[in-house]
């Protein structure tokens, strides 16, 4: 027999060798073992309300830590992910619906796939792919009646928008180093610093003027 005090009220007891080495714990009877659990619960578990439908829910604190929402069951789960808003896609820009489980899980939210593999893409390429820069083109062919201003082509699909200052240099000289930064340079949506042209009037202009 083994004697020793129990770790819960301090009480001398005894137990056979095989009982005392088969557990970690030792306490003089169930009582105690189940007042040890209960306090145990106070440090290692948290009581919550469940977001959905507001009733208590315990849980391990490491595991409550680990969520940003909380709730009761799978059902308030798939409640709350019935909901959502719109957000802008980390990559080109364009508004996309995305629940607000994704929202919370990622900071970085897509439009598609294609967007998520290109998401790496340098900051030049992105932002001639994003919303504004197309919306650029868009309002400086409208001015230019879908012509271009230096021979009068008006073929479709043979037209381009030229920068008359270097997009390059519009980026480097603002020191925009991402595409918040990008949406928040008057410079770069600027029209007048757009001009309608020709594919090949284009390349001209860039062979004559030195630009790249």
């Amino acid at each position: 027999m083994i004697t020793f005090n129990c770790e819960q009220c301090g009480i001398e007891t005894s137990r056979t060798d095989a009982m005392y080495n088969r557990a970690e714990n030792h306490y003089c009877s169930y009582t105690c073992f189940q007042n040890s659990r209960e306090e145990l619960k106070k440090e290692y578990y948290i009581t919550f309300d469940c977001e959905i439908c507001g009733k208590e829910r315990t849980e391990l604190k490491s595991r409550y830590d680990d969520k940003k929402r909380h709730f009761c069951s799978l059902e308030c789960l798939q409640e709350s992910n019935r909901t959502g808003t719109m957000v802008r896609c980390h990559t080109c820009d364009k508004e996309v619906y995305k629940e607000v489980y994704r929202q919370l899980r990622s900071e970085r939210l897509y439009c598609s796939q294609e967007c998520m593999k290109n998401e790496e893409r340098p900051l030049y390429d992105k932002i001639r792919n994003c919303s504004d820069y197309i919306n650029w083109r868009k309002y400086c062919f409208e001015r230019d009646e879908y012509t271009c201003q230096n021979c009068g082509d008006e073929k479709g699909g043979n037209l381009v928008v030229h920068h008359i200052k270097r997009f390059i240099k519009i980026i480097n000289d603002k020191g925009i180093n991402d595409m918040e930064n990008a949406r928040n340079c008057p410079e770069l949506w600027n029209i007048d610093n757009g001009i309608t042209l020709c594919v090949d009037c284009h390349k001209l202009e860039h062979s004559t003027r030195g630009k790249i």
